[in-house]
């Protein structure tokens, strides 16, 4: 993927399981189960991972992951943390 794209997001919500397969429905492909419930597109280099909701702020993306993004490290940005990932 080039500098700049979205490789992957992560959201909190109440059941990540159910949000897992209710997204993989969209799209006809399988949820990964288990502690990280997650849907992935490996064709794309994409996937969005699902955890529970915590500390009384609701469900919502908590994190956006950026292929090449430099600095190594993270930023939070309004409550989301954008971090970096190789490719």
């Amino acid at each position: 993927m080039p500098p700049g794209g979205v490789t992957g997001l992560t959201i909190e919500v109440n059941d990540p399981a159910a949000a897992a397969r209710r997204w993989a429905a969209v799209p006809g492909i399988s949820a990964a189960g288990g502690h990280d419930p997650a849907v992935g597109r490996p064709d794309a280099g994409q996937r969005l991972r699902f955890a529970p909701a915590r500390g009384g702020r609701g469900e919502g993306i908590t994190e956006v992951s950026i292929a090449g993004l430099p600095g190594g490290g993270a930023w939070v940005i309004g409550g989301v943390r954008l971090a970096g990932q190789e490719g």
